[in-house]
């Protein structure tokens, strides 16, 4: 048996048999795991009560020489458990939504640790941060959509590299991978897409979101930014994934 030690983050715990549990994380080291929790359903076991989402523990597993599918969890050390941001449905909701994400964006055992670490200072901002911020969530998008190879094109059209207007709305195309100018927009099918439309106070914001986390706190955005920003992120990770993330419709705007 190849045993592992790996820092990891809790996506989902679901019952298995009548004393264990099917846990999914996604690790530093090994990205999105599952492993099989043997008797943690059980009063008196190490791992009763302590398997929840949001948890993040160093974990220690195996699994058998020549075989896939499932690992076991054989010790666990909780590292945090992000509890401030359980403490108001927003905050929450948010911190249930960057799961989500890497749950659905992710492949198995295909290992991103920059995008754990961008998990983990997101979930701690809600932790931090007693007043929401819809910018942390925002970031964290920005930058896994970057490390996920998916970020959209902000600065020029993806169809004849026209760069964008200064003081001029565009539509931005999901599935085109990034902004079309007015002209090429044109010419497109009318079913081409959810259309996202851009100002450039909102193109900017998004591009110096993509430069660090510390660019949030210097923006100053009102409702409309701020709206059309989320309709631009919730149309890329649409077209990445197929389908809307299911929590996407229940963060704070």
């Amino acid at each position: 048996m190849a045993y592992w030690k790996s820092e990891a983050l809790c996506l989902r715990v679901l019952d298995w048999r009548e004393t264990s549990h099917i846990v999914t994380w996604f690790s530093r080291e090994r990205g999105k795991i599952a492993t099989v929790a043997k008797g943690a359903r059980r009063r008196g076991s190490r791992l009763f009560g302590v398997l929840d989402p949001l948890v993040r523990a160093e974990l220690v597993c195996y699994r058998r020489a020549g075989t896939t599918g499932l690992h076991t969890l054989c010790e666990l050390e909780i590292r945090d458990t992000f509890r401030e941001a359980r403490r108001e449905a927003c905050r929450l909701h948010a911190a249930l939504y960057v799961l989500e994400l890497l749950r659905e964006a992710t492949a198995e055992e295909d290992p991103h640790p920059r995008l754990y670490d961008l998990a983990v200072r997101a979930l701690g901002r809600l932790a931090r941060n007693r007043t929401y911020n819809p910018l942390t969530i925002m970031v964290f998008e920005v930058l896994a959509l970057a490390e996920l190879g998916r970020l959209p094109e902000l600065s020029r059209c993806v169809q004849c590299g026209r760069e964008a207007a200064a003081a001029a709305a565009w539509p931005l195309l999901a599935e085109l991978g990034g902004l079309v100018c007015p002209d090429c927009a044109a010419r497109l099918p009318g079913a081409c897409g959810d259309r996202q439309v851009l100002a450039p106070q909102a193109r900017a914001a998004l591009r110096a979101l993509a430069a660090g986390p510390e660019q949030a706190g210097t923006l100053a955005l009102g409702p409309a930014a701020l709206a059309a920003m989320r309709g631009a992120l919730d149309a890329s990770l649409a077209a990445y994934l197929g389908r809307p993330l299911r929590l996407a419709r229940y963060l704070a705007r």
